[in-house]
């Protein structure tokens, strides 16, 4: 299987272990409105926190959307030897006004980033050295979150064409 989408699953508070699709190209998870945090059962870690070393999550993974996420709040960093989303090119996050924290922090293949309507959403640092692999960045909301994350990325050496 290679495209998966996970449409209105309003009573929903987690993700099944998309992890054991390892041929996974298109991800679009969209109207989970209970669903708060996303974290180790999305990456598939077993009990205790471990993971099996020499399988890794979302190996061919290249698209990742999320939409209409009104109550996601966290999206926690995967703990592991081998990060997730190694071919991830493109990123979007659409109307998830409660999401708080920092995008991902090792996607080493990322090309393209939109955000709209994360009002919560904190800059990316600019120590990441994906930073220099992007090509664009679309960021939608109200103009106070949109000049603080233009102000974060063009700190960076990047050159990607911004959109705002």
């Amino acid at each position: 299987m290679v495209s998966v989408r996970i449409n209105n699953c309003k009573y929903r508070i987690i993700l099944p272990p998309l992890r054991q699709l390892p041929s996974l190209k298109y991800l679009l998870i969209s109207g989970m409105t209970m669903m708060e945090t996303i974290g180790s059962e999305f990456y598939f870690v077993q009990r205790g926190g471990s993971t099996n070393s020499s399988f890794q999550s979302f190996p061919f993974l290249e698209r990742l959307e999320f939409w209409y996420m009104p109550n996601w709040k966290q999206w926690l960093p995967f703990e592991g030897d081998k990060f997730p989303f190694p071919q991830l090119k493109t990123l979007r996050l659409n109307q998830c006004p409660e999401l708080k924290g920092h995008l991902p922090s090792h996607l080493s293949s990322i090309q393209e980033i939109e955000i709209n309507a994360c009002h919560h959403l904190l800059p990316t640092p600019t120590n990441l050295h994906w930073l220099s692999s992007i090509k664009q960045i679309t960021i939608m909301g109200s103009p106070r979150d949109t000049e603080r994350t233009r102000w974060s990325l063009l700190q960076n050496d990047s050159q990607c064409l911004l959109h705002v």
